[in-house]
């Protein structure tokens, strides 16, 4: 701030009090014009603009993980990273620049669409690719922590052609959901080899049918699986045994008016559970795109979610207080932007404080809580909030 006794030369004559005055609320004007930038870009919703954006025009970020380590995967189809080739999957340090310690040669013939961390750091990955580096492998591996295929991971016993999803036991066996050659849809459980585990067997669904979710009940000894079949009187939605066996105490019913109903299941502590996707009918209740249920399948009444207009949800995170961030395509405009993305409270109503404007210009296809204060978004938007971003950013919460 300027010394009042420190008055500038007056070569030109100007009135010196005068001179100050006006030099003194230019200095004002500035502060008065950056503070509001400075405020709003540090609200939730906001655009993290420490965080950099380096990823390739077109790029799109399919998935996200986070490393106990802090470190971040990020898979999709995209080529670079600045000046880096890496393609298909790249790993970032805390702060967004590139960790140059992680490739894997890239990847070819397709693209990742679901990561996996193992507790032992190794990282599954899976989706239509069929080239890692200059070696055919798909369209499922296992990379080491630093990028390199672990060859003691092999699928056998199994025909896969495309992996939709993933999810660990606590037991270590892989949960995958997958079509093979022919285009049936299936879920099976591998080995920590990749071998299938007989134990299960493979439960196959409607050759028609497509993007099947999974999910390990931790602690339950069950398995949802979500998507557009019906089996027996479940539509939608199942909970299995470890063994196969069709959890008959379980019966939700999901559904949409919308070709191809899609249902991702995610377990919560309490027992009960979220399911979020492309419907809008659960158990003969309005609840589109996002529902949470009970133990039983029937539906929590007290989360009724604020979605309406919504065309699909593709992915959710769960803050520690209980809020919820919903991310995907299609979210009406009408009420306020939201650009793809929003907050719910933890009742389903529309948390107002997050908000994003604009938003995201395209799908967002994951969201990861980076600690309690960020959240990371990928998708295959090209711009948000009206700033150029490819297929990455971090938003303040």
């Amino acid at each position: 701030m300027l010394d009042r006794t420190a008055l500038p030369n007056n070569p030109g004559g100007v009135n010196p009090r005068l001179a100050w005055i006006l030099r003194f609320a230019g200095e004002w004007l500035f502060v008065c014009l950056l503070l509001p930038a400075s405020i709003l870009y540090g609200a939730p919703g906001r655009i993290d603009i420490a965080f950099p954006h380096f990823l390739n025009a077109d790029a799109v970020v399919n998935a996200i993980e986070i490393q106990p380590d802090g470190k971040i995967l990020i898979a999709g189809p995209f080529s670079t990273f600045g000046v880096k080739r890496r393609s298909g999957i790249a790993r970032l340090n805390a702060d967004g620049s590139l960790d140059e310690t992680f490739d894997t040669g890239g990847i070819g013939v397709g693209e990742i669409t679901k990561i996996k961390l193992q507790p032992d750091g190794k990282i599954l990955i899976g989706g239509s690719f069929h080239k890692i580096g200059d070696t055919f492998h798909g369209p499922i591996a296992r990379l080491n922590t630093d990028g390199s295929v672990d060859t003691s991971f092999a699928v056998s016993g199994i025909d896969v052609t495309f992996v939709f999803d993933i999810d660990l036991q606590q037991d270590g066996k892989i949960l995958i959901s997958a079509s093979n050659l022919i285009g049936a849809s299936f879920v099976a459980r591998l080995l920590q080899n990749g071998a299938n585990d007989g134990g299960i067997g493979q439960q196959f669904f409607s050759a028609s049918g497509f993007g099947y979710s999974v999910a390990d009940v931790p602690g339950a000894g069950k398995i949802l699986i979500g998507g557009n079949f019906a089996l027996g009187n479940a539509k939608g939605l199942v909970r299995v045994s470890s063994a196969g066996g069709v959890d008959i105490t379980f019966n939700a019913s999901v559904t949409s008016t919308a070709f191809g109903t899609v249902v991702h299941p995610r377990p919560l502590p309490s027992g009960k559970l979220y399911i979020y996707g492309n419907f809008d009918s659960v158990n003969g209740a309005t609840r589109v795109a996002i529902a949470r249920l009970e133990n039983d399948g029937t539906i929590d009444t007290f989360f009724n979610p604020a979605t309406s207009g919504i065309a699909a949800i593709n992915d959710i995170a769960i803050q520690p207080d209980g809020k919820i961030i919903i991310a995907g395509r299609g979210f009406p405009t009408n009420v306020f932007p939201r650009g793809n993305i929003a907050r719910l409270n933890p009742d389903g109503s529309l948390d107002q404080t997050f908000y994003v404007g604009r938003g995201a210009n395209n799908d967002i296809k994951a969201v990861r809580l980076q600690g309690t204060t960020k959240l990371l978004v990928g998708g295959a938007f090209t711009r948000f909030q009206n700033l150029p971003r490819s297929g990455l950013v971090r938003l303040n919460l």
